[in-house]
């Protein structure tokens, strides 16, 4: 390329250049101007934002300190729960250093070794005017030893006062007569979706880990993870070792106790937390506290959530309470005179929006109180007076406030009445019922399958077994050492275990 092609090369470019420089010159004039009388608002007079920011920064160290606040007053309640289950060697081998006649050896004895141990959490609270331990019924079922440990260092060694599996909590009691921390009760009916609220927990064994978000929903059910559901639904982290720790507003009272979360196949907290609303806990942990069971109210009728197409067949004017289908013989429905079709909307003040409602509202009732049914029968109001009655009842119910562990086989048995015998599905009433196992016991060590609360003992070493006194007596006439042999019926199933006689029984 000549010289010339070379100048008018540079001078292209740079004529270019001009242009381009000259456009962004005009580009940036146009943004400026477009944006100065904004620029220009701002500088001369202050903007309303600026003092919703500042109100925005006093709002948010208000919650804050809340948020501390509600800690430091909630967590030296809540406390660490450690189980330990005990294995057992069901059939001793023989100990060749024990020689004994005939060249054969003496059994050893019973191998005791806390290798499998679980963690979860509880809360202080005060009841009846005593302290107790509030925590689920699965972080302590079935294990042999339960050590509670506060913030302050301290440890005690947990008793189980009473339990109900059907809403998942247990209430512990502890042999002592220290002075302890408490969490107050709140009211989980007072609970609104997108109210700040803290988890307090274990998660993983971290003790004392806390954790915030919000209520995302209350009167959650349907979720298969108790038979009476009732949730407030959480984005508060909840992992493995939180369950029984508490759910708290910014009070710090106890609103909930947390129990479950919805997880991926890896097993983390995806922002799905489930709680017991500490309004249904209280009722039931009365009678768990009173009387070692719970009683449930029963209506004995079938119902259906009324939807947007029956509402239009029953000529309602909006979907409202649920339809009756059935009401059964004989029941406290058809002796309070409730029929077929008729559309129950609520019990006592309350509304019945679905059939869950209605049986969690029924089953807080205690047997033998009148309720008032708001109904709908015919396109017509009416109003029940009904005596409530009482739930049949299965193995679960029948806890008796257990005792310290005591010498003896460690059992305790009733007779399987004809309404028990078909609520669990016998085909006649017969046998012993366990009601307790005591953990540790005999009963709770048979192999190769311990004994549970709601198992059956049908026959005593081949004996058919009739009632419960009957079962007492034939166990007793075993001498200690001496290996019992049971045949069981377990939901459905009938099985053999071999029951070892203690020393003394």
């Amino acid at each position: 390329m000549s010289a010339a092609h070379w100048r008018r090369a540079a001078v292209t470019v740079r004529a270019a250049q001009a242009t381009a420089a000259s456009k962004m010159t005009s580009t940036a004039i146009f943004i400026l101007l477009f944006f100065m009388p904004a620029v220009l608002a701002a500088e001369a007079f202050p903007q309303p934002g600026d003092n919703d920011r500042c109100v925005g920064r006093a709002a948010g160290a208000v919650v804050n300190d809340a948020l501390v606040q509600a800690v430091k007053k909630a967590s030296p309640a809540v406390v660490n729960i450690v189980t330990m289950k005990f294995d057992f060697d069901p059939y001793p081998q023989l100990d060749p250093r024990i020689p004994s006649e005939g060249g054969s050896s003496h059994l050893q004895s019973f191998v005791r070794d806390p290798r499998k141990t679980g963690i979860g959490s509880g809360t202080l609270i005060k009841f009846l005017g005593k302290t107790y331990v509030l925590t689920n019924h699965h972080v302590v079922y079935g294990v042999d030893r339960i050590v509670v440990r506060l913030e302050d260092k301290r440890e005690y060694e947990a008793v189980v006062k009473g339990w109900d599996s059907k809403v998942d909590i247990a209430i512990l009691e502890l042999p002592t007569a220290d002075k302890l921390p408490t969490v107050p009760l709140g009211d989980s009916d007072a609970v609104q979706v997108g109210e700040l609220v803290l988890a307090i927990g274990s998660p993983f064994g971290l003790q004392h880990s806390v954790t915030v978000g919000i209520v995302s929903a209350v009167g959650r059910y349907g979720q298969g993870i108790e038979e009476y559901e009732d949730f407030i639904q959480t984005d508060a982290a909840i992992n493995r070792g939180n369950s029984g720790g508490p759910l708290l507003n910014l009070n710090g009272e106890l609103v909930g106790l947390n129990t479950a979360i919805r997880t991926t196949h890896m097993g983390g907290n995806v922002g799905i937390g489930f709680a017991i609303p500490v309004n249904m806990i209280k009722p039931v942990a009365e009678q768990l506290i009173k009387t070692g069971q719970v009683a449930r109210g029963w209506l004995g009728a079938s119902v259906q959530n009324v939807t947007d197409d029956l509402a239009q067949a029953f000529n309602l004017t909006e979907r409202i309470g649920v339809v009756v289908t059935k009401v059964a013989p004989g029941t406290p429905a058809e002796r309070g005179g409730l029929n077929q079709g008729d559309i129950i909307t609520r019990i006592n003040d309350m509304e019945v929006t679905s059939v869950n409602k209605l049986r969690n509202l029924i089953a807080s009732t205690l047997p033998q109180s009148r309720v008032r049914i708001s109904a709908i029968r015919q396109g017509r109001n009416i109003l029940i007076n009904l005596l409530v009655g009482q739930a049949p009842q299965t193995g679960d119910d029948f806890r008796p406030a257990p005792r310290k562990q005591k010498q003896g086989i460690g059992l305790t048995v009733q007779d399987v009445t004809k309404d028990v015998a078909a609520a669990m599905g016998l085909p006649e009433p017969g046998g012993a019922m366990v009601a307790e196992a005591e953990p540790g016991s005999p009963a709770a060590i048979a192999r190769p399958v311990p004994l549970m609360q709601g198992d059956v003992i049908l026959e005593v070493n081949r004996v058919p077994v009739k009632s419960a006194n009957l079962c007492r007596d034939m166990l007793r006439k075993h001498p200690a050492g001496q290996y019992v042999l049971l045949f069981i019926y377990r939901k459905g199933s009938t099985l053999f275990t071999v029951l070892r006689m203690p020393e003394q029984h």
